[in-house]
């Protein structure tokens, strides 16, 4: 018995912590969830829906100003809009922050995408899309018919983002991204 005991006790351990990193990799979600269409203001306080961007592919990031993985994903977010946002990809920021807060970020980080501000109502919304614990970041992307193909919660890098895209995007820039 005491030789067994090890294993049973690093079992217990070991199913939790695998269903743990099971949810923080990307998932693709059903190819029938079509997204809930939301309005929240951007910066400027001018109120923007989802089902405006229709016919892109959205890239729909959860995130905070406070959220240290957030701040280190943005810089690939800005490179992704940069380099696919001819070839019809749309990252949205959607922050759970306040806007004074979000607008020197923003600034700051010379970030090149819409950025709405939903402070508590964006953790309703993020609920709606699935993530109901209120970890960030959390990113969502949904087809050029609106429906949810892929989630994943945690941070990402550019080539996970660029992988999440690419199955969805029609006549893609040639050429692998140039990174620093």
């Amino acid at each position: 018995m005491k030789k067994i005991l090890p294993f049973i006790i690093l079992a217990l351990v070991a199913i939790p912590a695998g269903l743990w990193v099971a949810q923080t990799v990307f998932s693709p979600a059903p190819a029938q969830a079509k997204a809930l269409d939301f309005s929240l203001p951007d910066m400027q306080g001018k109120l923007h829906s989802l089902s405006g961007w229709r016919n892109k592919v959205v890239v729909l990031n959860f995130w905070a100003t406070w959220c240290p993985p957030c701040r280190e994903e943005i810089p690939d977010f800005i490179t992704l809009q940069k380099t696919y946002g001819d070839a019809g990809v749309q990252v949205i920021g959607v922050a759970l922050d306040n806007r004074e807060e979000v607008i020197a970020f923003y600034t700051g980080m010379g970030m090149n995408y819409p950025v709405l501000i939903g402070e508590q109502d964006a953790f309703n919304i993020m609920a709606d899309f699935g993530e109901t614990t209120g970890s960030l970041p959390y990113t969502v992307v949904l087809n050029t018919e609106g429906k949810i193909v892929a989630q994943k919660l945690g941070a990402l890098d550019l080539p996970r983002m660029e992988a999440l895209i690419k199955p969805h995007v029609s006549n893609l820039q040639a050429g692998a991204v140039s990174r620093p």
